[in-house]
């Protein structure tokens, strides 16, 4: 019976290489050595390489499809943006003057700006309240520039 339990402890002591130590606290001091090869007998479940392989190729499949999502709506988010630069260019607005339109429109949440183009009270409206968030001195200038588009939409009489 000593015989066996000494052979227990002989073989307790002994380290294998690539073991832990026997008095610690599982080897686990050093993750590195935890996640040596020899304790898994390199066969690991998935090769990390593969794996980032695997994780890539999917981002890139949704990427994909997102996109050609995007592409195949692209009519359906321009329509509007598209109309009202079809109508400001026959009414005789610069690029200038369409991109302040579509400023204004933008950040007062206006579903297009269109709707700048139906009245002036309409348009003094949303410049005066887009005007409340530009600086003193450009504001000056803002304002002359939707005086010009005002005089020309609606106050000047139509060339034909």
């Amino acid at each position: 019976m000593n015989l066996a339990l000494s052979v227990i402890h002989v073989l307790a002591q002994t380290r294998t290489p690539g073991s832990p130590p026997a008095r610690s606290w599982g080897g686990l001091e050093n993750a590195t050595d935890v996640f040596k090869p020899e304790y898994f007998n390199g066969n690991l479940l998935i090769n990390p390489l593969h794996f980032v392989f695997g994780v890539t190729g999917v981002l890139l499949l949704v990427l994909a499809f997102w996109l050609r999502r995007r592409h195949q709506t692209r009519h359906e988010r321009s329509a509007p943006i598209r109309i009202f630069h079809d109508v400001a260019r026959q009414l005789g607005l610069s690029w200038p003057q369409q991109w302040l339109l579509f400023r204004i429109a933008k950040e007062n949440h206006l579903p297009s700006p269109l709707a700048l183009l139906l009245s002036g009270s309409t348009l003094n409206h949303y410049a005066r309240l887009y005007a409340q968030n530009v600086t003193a001195y450009r504001r000056l200038k803002f304002l002359e520039e939707v005086r010009a588009i005002k005089h020309k939409l609606f106050i000047q009489p139509p060339t034909d």
